[in-house]
């Protein structure tokens, strides 16, 4: 399911939750599909290798701003950077783009949290959708 901007209670429930394997038996997702990685994150977040050098916007990423492909042309296959896809939604102007944790802090982005525009094939603005792999779940 994608998320969804509301702001309700938590509910917490101790038999529905999953402990993350800390080793090995992860996997990885069949590269850019885009329908393979929605359905992995409706389970857990995943992660994801980027290419930030190629996008001058990602390091400076306002709060509610989206990068798209026009912001950071064309990606090469090489990688710089881990964050994880948590969520995908539509952005402001309507299109699915993905919701990305980054560890560089609550500065970047919106507490931590940026959008990066869904492409519907290939790798993805700076990699997106590449290289996606998921931890073990025990």
């Amino acid at each position: 399911m994608p998320y969804q901007n509301a702001k309700k209670a938590c509910v917490y429930d101790a038999n529905k939750t999953t402990r993350i394997h800390d080793g090995g038996n992860g996997g990885s997702i069949s590269g850019s599909n885009v329908s393979s990685i929605k359905t992995r994150i409706t389970a857990q977040p995943i992660t994801i290798a980027i290419h930030t050098k190629t996008c001058k916007y990602f390091g400076s990423l306002a709060a509610g701003a989206t990068l798209t492909r026009s912001m950071c042309g064309d990606t090469s296959t090489s990688t710089d950077h881990i964050v994880g896809i948590v969520g995908y939604t539509k952005d402001s102007k309507g299109k699915e783009v993905w919701i990305v944790r980054n560890s560089w802090g609550t500065s970047w982005a919106d507490k931590g949290y940026g959008f990066i525009e869904i492409e519907s094939s290939g790798g993805g603005i700076i990699n997106t959708q590449r290289y996606p792999s998921y931890p073990a779940m025990v």
